[in-house]
């Protein structure tokens, strides 16, 4: 059975990450997975969890960039200890761990897969910060064994960063229904409802 790591940043709403695991947890995948909290760090844990056990680390509300460089050293540490054949990281911070892993200590990684959000033009305010998330974004693109993004506009900017044609593929955000259930309902035809944006 293949044996997969997944490292995330995420809100306390779920997101696409979290029913991607959902799923594969479904059909049987041995998962472990660390998730870090996003943006907001104060009163959180990065959770650790797999079949057999969950660790919580309390985290504190440690200012800027700093938070990545925690977030680094624990999911260092967390993968440096497991056993998989899989890597999946939900944004380029995270799945640079697993090429991190790969390079330098040649961690024996089967498939290194990129989970790629939108992407981000200016993610952070600072110039040198987002110089440092473009060459990471670069990193992840070249050696991540296969990207995952949500938008074609995203899969774009990333053929930008180097990244190879073959190992790309769109696939839009989705929901996870808990009920595939659709009850007959009469339908007012004069009403609609409109999921997007609207920009000049």
């Amino acid at each position: 059975m293949k044996r997969i790591f997944i490292i995330s940043h995420s809100s306390e709403i779920e997101g696409p990450i979290d029913y991607y695991r959902k799923y594969l947890e479904k059909n049987n995948y041995s998962i472990s997975s660390l998730e870090h909290p996003l943006d907001n760090y104060k009163g959180r844990f990065t959770i650790f969890y797999n079949q057999n056990k969950t660790i919580k680390i309390k985290r504190s509300n440690v200012r800027g960039i700093l938070n990545l460089f925690i977030d680094f050293f624990i999911s260092v540490r967390f993968t440096l200890k497991s056993h998989f054949n899989i890597f999946i990281g939900a944004n380029n911070f995270d799945v640079f761990v697993g090429i991190f892993l790969r390079k330098i200590f040649r961690k024996k990684i089967e498939k290194i897969i990129y989970f790629a959000s939108d992407f981000s033009e200016d993610r952070f305010s600072n110039v040198l910060l987002n110089k440092v998330y473009y060459l990471i974004e670069s990193i992840c693109c070249r050696y991540s064994d296969l990207v995952i993004s949500n938008t074609k506009r995203a899969e774009e900017k990333r053929f930008k960063f180097r990244l190879e044609k073959e190992k790309s593929i769109v696939v839009p955000n989705g929901v996870l229904l808990e009920k595939e259930e659709f009850n007959k309902k009469e339908l007012n035809k004069n009403n609609f409802i409109f999921v997007g944006s609207v920009s000049r």
